[in-house]
């Protein structure tokens, strides 16, 4: 080979691994959001699918306990979601589970109970704020008890922050609202007693 072409053959090596150095921090940063909005995207229908399951889970009680049934509540939120969404701590997520029914014609909240980051507020209202705030058409019968769950969450990203993910994509949220299948529903109105001895979880 001429030394001219064995010139430019070595330019174009030396060409192509600047062009490769150059470009793979891009590279690994577009992988890597990629990664990272993907898992988002599992965590939101993880978060969705542990209220629907809480909700199943409280609407079958026939009566509560604070603390013993609603710890129970709160332990069973954070394993649903697992270790990589928070929907417990004071800096996390929140869990909100509201008892709502009908009264004077108009749907109220009953009682509330919540843990984790009290930042965040219920859809619903809160006992002081009714009537009760129902999306879309929803309307509650007489002589039931319907029960809201509420869960937010942050994420702890796996590459890139959890901030920039937080301001791009926003809080992890799943809400459900489901009928009570209790004997009696309207029991389930009062609030939950204060006992540390669980009920519906025992």
């Amino acid at each position: 080979m001429s030394p001219l072409k064995t010139r430019r053959a070595r330019n174009r090596r030396g060409t192509a691994a600047v062009e490769l150095a150059l470009g793979a921090p891009f590279l690994f940063l577009l992988l890597a959001g990629g990664a990272d909005v993907v898992n988002y995207y599992l965590a939101q229908q993880r978060i969705e699918s542990a209220s629907t399951l809480l909700a199943q889970i409280i609407t079958q009680c026939n009566a509560i306990t604070t603390t013993g049934d609603t710890n129970e509540f709160v332990n069973y939120a954070q394993a649903a979601v697992g270790s990589r969404i928070n929907v417990t701590s004071s800096a996390g997520g929140a869990l909100i589970i509201s008892s709502m029914g009908l009264s004077g014609g108009a749907a109220r909240v009953r009682w509330q109970i919540r843990s984790g980051n009290t930042n965040f507020a219920s859809s619903f209202g809160t006992t002081a704020t009714n009537p009760a705030t129902l999306s879309g058409n929803m309307t509650l019968m007489a002589n039931e008890t319907y029960f809201g769950v509420e869960l937010y969450g942050t994420m702890q990203a796996y590459v890139l922050s959890t901030r920039m993910m937080t301001a791009f994509l926003g809080t992890l949220r799943g809400v459900t609202v489901m009928v009570s299948r209790a004997g009696d529903p309207l029991a389930l109105q009062t609030p939950p007693a204060n006992s540390t001895t669980r009920s519906c979880t025992a």
